[in-house]
């Protein structure tokens, strides 16, 4: 079993269960009442949260037209009912990942 969390924010109180797959990949479910799960369908390499009723995900690929490094938000609710419409908070604008350091090596 990974690790779990409960959200305790009255009126959005949900219970999420972690799964690693490897170092560097991971999923993510949604407790129900009834103990069962429901996988959020995000990216396994991606790092994923809830805000409230917001999903936040931190791509590590490219993801729905969005490029790596983006964030994206969705209405929770609405994304595990298939709506894949979200409010993109950040946009990386270059393949830098510091100012003043070299973009991707080339060989």
């Amino acid at each position: 079993m990974g690790p779990t969390r409960h959200h305790t924010t009255p009126g959005f109180e949900p219970d999420f269960f972690s799964r690693w797959v490897d170092f560097f990949r991971s999923e993510m479910y949604l407790m129900n009442p009834g103990a069962t799960l429901v996988k959020v369908d995000v990216p396994d390499d991606s790092s994923a949260c809830t805000h409230l009723r917001h999903l936040i995900v931190t791509l590590k690929p490219d993801w729905l037209g969005q490029r790596v490094g983006s964030l994206p938000a969705f209405d929770f609710d609405a994304f595990l009912a298939g709506d894949r419409t979200a409010d993109v908070l950040y946009t990386r604008k270059s393949e830098r990942l510091w100012p003043g350091t070299p973009g991707p090596a080339t060989i």
